[in-house]
């Protein structure tokens, strides 16, 4: 096949470079090997005869990045897409060479580079036990495979035989297997023959063998195997087992010995899993497990007390190592009985003396009877008099505080009487400077006509007419127009296709489907969204191109974003939007199109979510002041459950209600110019770092506004969890051990982070690709370090053990985000006196 012949194709293809060679001070020579040309579903080996001399291409590396950069970044395995027409070299070792310049983008770089997805395929991995020896263990797993797993999903092979498909987590030098939850948790068993045509192997540089992948649509599903194995775990079943219970009934600890008789009716009951006639056997196991146990502690005892010759061993024994913990048990004991004989003596004689203090009791009651009469009605006229003596203070104290009150109002009054004098001195001073103007000018000219043109003149004309002091006008805001909504209905898929498609079409932003997922589900479920990082890394204009992708960027009228300039010295929310002045009885607008936009979404609230877009407000350069105080009105409506009336005041009586679709966007830069965010802030927002972005010179052409918006209600059905999102047992454990990390160091993660995580994780489940093991946790990845590593502030040694022991959980393999955020803030700690901080740079 002809070099030609790849152009444009999508190759797969290994990833190499020589570490221990260097043009100059930096190495900017790779190589690529192209393995397998895929076309769809359809894979073809590539001949490496088509590659001469080696089966490769040298790669020159442009843009500032090093060999050993691009080798961190994709890996071993990549993704490849030739562009440009290569000059062959028929004296070197490689016959083609072309240049990747990762800021060229995908489509003008003469090669581009990308990760290997793994989507679409399996990782075979050859193991040493069979699969029985494998499903008896407590937690199945194998040792770690001498080959890197690329894939988020393997098959084991053994003995001529595949097994899968398995979830698989690396940790430790053990790899543990799991079952699906798509497939019911149940693993086939494929001859592997059968397969041999659809089997990939990918050599390394030298030709050796790397890895094995076959594509999963040649492996049919394990129920339709003849031979299949339940691979549920413990975990997994009992929790499935108690949620069925508790979709059907509430059972109390009373009825826990009557659950054995009902188990099997409420198994019919269904859920997400199947239980089958074996889950039925083993649960009804697990149940009797406890009292198994405490039935075979007995025996025991009871053989051993029966035994002579083992009572005498076990008394020596207890004697020997034991007699000092159970003596002091004894003791324990004796004084405890020694207290409760005290307490029952002391019982004896309370109730003696109750019974004593009753009889003399009787008798006190009887003499004192007639005094306690004639004391309560003496008491009784005093109450009366006191009572009538308060009334008439009262009243009293009522007089003196209308008089405070008309006080007050003369004060006032006099006030704006004095400032009405005022103002109306400064009138006067104004006229009769506008008059010797006037009179000055009559003067000065004595032809009419010329004399008429000069009163006439704009500047004057215009100082006399604002002298006069003209209402501004006001505008009333529009009703959103539902028709401009999109008309079919819209899942997940469909949004993020959408919005990546124009993100990267007409933006040219390299992004990927799972960054944008991440944006669309922190902005649908939180009510502030921040997007950080240094000056120049496009954040101002990525929250431009999301609304544009939204269709929020409409005509004036319709325009549901709005972009606020944050100004140094802003303390409250009225110095953005606009307050109530007493003296003028009118409200004063900040900024008409903000003021404009609060008032129109006040009329919102009651409108349905599937007739109105959602209205994105844009705080750019946002800790210019601190946001904490300008931004403390709405702090308290981040909650949208939790607060029934989410308002904020202007002064007066007049207040805007926040509607539902309400979201705001922050972008802050981290200098030497700007303000720290507050832990109370960082408590409620996402916090998405942003990189240095590679941006196409396109990318600064005006970008048209998409032709229709998303509604907010299938924003919020797309992006917020619903009843059937959970969460993947793999990512649920990665979150344990991540909080139990912090809980050893005894560092506490917030109720409401922890739940926000918790959201964003089960809706990210169902949202975000993760086919390869470093998108395996991707969720958890993004919400990781976007909610709980900014909460990070501190120094000292357990600090420094609490980011190692996360680097250890979180790994680049597994987690890179989160990875790459703790390898920076363990650099900057080490030369900055041990202070441990999300945001240092």
């Amino acid at each position: 096949m002809d070099f030609k012949q790849y152009k444009g194709k999508n190759i797969l293809a290994w990833l190499w470079y020589n570490a221990d060679f260097h043009y100059g001070d930096t190495n900017i020579v790779c190589y690529v090997y192209p393995r397998i040309l895929m076309k769809g579903t359809d894979y073809d080996l590539i001949d490496s005869d088509d590659f001469p001399k080696f089966g490769g291409i040298e790669v020159r590396i442009q843009g500032g990045e090093s060999a050993e950069d691009v080798y961190s970044r994709f890996g071993a395995l990549v993704n490849i897409r030739i562009n440009g027409d290569a000059n062959p070299n028929y004296y070197g070792n490689n016959m083609y060479s072309l240049k990747y310049n990762p800021q060229y983008g995908k489509a003008k770089s003469e090669i581009w580079i990308d990760s290997f997805s793994g989507k679409g395929f399996y990782q075979i991995i050859d193991v040493n036990n069979s699969i029985e020896k494998l499903q008896n263990q407590k937690e199945p797993s194998i040792p770690e495979p001498d080959c890197t797993i690329y894939t988020t999903l393997i098959l084991l092979r053994y003995e001529g035989k595949l097994y899968g498909p398995f979830e698989c987590d690396t940790k430790e030098g053990t790899t543990t297997l799991l079952g699906l939850k798509d497939y019911q948790y149940s693993v086939g068993e494929y001859n592997a023959i059968d397969y041999n045509d659809d089997i990939l192997v990918i050599e390394d540089q030298n030709k050796e063998e790397a890895l094995i992948l076959i594509p999963k649509s040649s492996i049919p599903m394990p129920e339709e195997c003849a031979i299949h194995f339940d691979w549920i775990s413990e975990r997994t079943l009992i929790d499935s087992f108690i949620d069925s219970l508790r979709t059907e009934n509430s059972y109390t600890r009373e009825q826990v010995r009557q659950l054995k008789d009902t188990i099997q009716q409420m198994i019919e009951s269904g859920g997400s899993i199947q239980f089958t006639e074996e889950r039925i056997l083993k649960i009804q196991a697990l149940l009797h497990s406890a009292e198994q146990k405490e039935a075979c502690v007995r025996a025991i005892v009871q053989y051993a007390l029966e035994d002579a010759n083992i009572k005498q061993l076990l008394a020596e024994e207890v004697v020997t190592n034991y007699f000092d913990q159970i003596q002091k048990n004894i003791t324990e004991i004796s004084s405890v009985q020694r207290r409760v004989d005290e307490l029952k003596n002391q019982e004896a004689a309370l109730q003696d003396n109750i019974a004593t203090l009753q009889k003399s009791t009787e008798v006190t009651r009887e003499r004192e009877s007639g005094e306690d009469s004639k004391k309560i009605s003496e008491l009784t006229q005093e109450l009366e008099r006191i009572q009538a003596e308060k009334k008439a203070l009262s009243e009293k104290v009522d007089l003196h505080e209308e008089i405070d009150q008309l006080i007050a109002e003369r004060d006032q009054l006099k006030n704006e009487r004095d400032k009405a004098k005022d103002s109306y001195k400064q009138q006067v001073i104004d006229n009769n400077e506008l008059q010797k103007q006037f009179d000055s000018t009559l003067k000065t000219f004595n032809d009419r006509a010329t004399q008429t043109a000069r009163i006439l003149d704009s500047k004057l004309l215009d100082k006399i007419l604002r002298g006069i002091g003209d209402e501004p006008t006001i505008e009333t805001p529009v009703p959103f127009n539902s028709a401009l909504l999109h008309t079919e209905s819209m899942d997940h898929k469909d949004i993020i296709k959408r919005v990546l498609g124009f993100v990267r079409d007409k933006a040219h932003r390299d992004v990927s489907s799972n960054d944008i997922a991440n944006y669309l589900i922190c902005i649908t479920q939180g009510f502030i969204t921040t997007f950080a990082g240094e000056p120049g890394t496009g954040k101002t204009s990525l929250c431009n191109i999301l609304a544009k992708a939204l269709g929020l960027v409409a005509n004036a009228s319709q325009r549901r974003f709005v972009d606020i300039s944050v100004e140094r010295g802003w303390s409250s929310h009225k110095d953005f939007i606009g307050y109530y002045n007493p003296l003028s009885k009118k409200m004063e607008r900040s900024n008409g199109e903000v003021f404009n936009a609060f008032e129109l979404m006040d009329t919102e609230c009651d409108r349905d979510k599937s007739e109105i877009a959602p209205f994105v407000i844009l705080l750019d350069e946002a800790n210019l002041s601190p946001i904490e105080h300008y931004w403390a009105a709405f702090l308290r409506n981040c909650d949208f459950g939790s607060i029934s009336n989410r308002t904020i005041p202007l002064g007066g009586s007049k207040s805007f209600k926040l509607p539902d679709h309400l979201r705001f966007l922050a972008t802050v830069n981290f200098d030497h110019t700007t303000e720290e965010l507050s832990p109370r802030f960082l408590d409620r927002s996402w916090v998405i770092m942003l990189e240095p972005t590679r941006i196409d010179d396109e990318s600064d052409e005006e970008i048209e506004n998409f032709e229709d918006m998303i509604s907010f209600a299938a924003m919020k059905a797309a992006f917020c969890i619903g009843k059937d999102d959970v969460i993947d047992e793999a990512i649920q454990n990665k979150w344990n051990a991540v909080q139990k990390i912090f809980r050893d160091h005894s560092l506490q993660i917030m109720p409401r982070n922890q739940k926000m995580v918790k959201n964003y994780c089960a809706v990210g489940c169902r949202c975000m690709e993760r086919d390869t093991p470093a998108t395996k946790y991707a969720p958890l990845d993004y919400a990781f370090s976007q909610k709980i590593l900014p909460t990070i502030n501190g120094n000292g040694e357990n600090y420094r053990l609490l980011i190692e022991d996360l680097l250890k959980e979180c790994t680049m393999q597994n987690m890179p985000i989160s990875a790459k955020h703790l390898e920076r803030m363990k650099r900057i700690a080490e030369s900055n006196m041990g202070f441990y901080q999300f945001f240092s740079r």
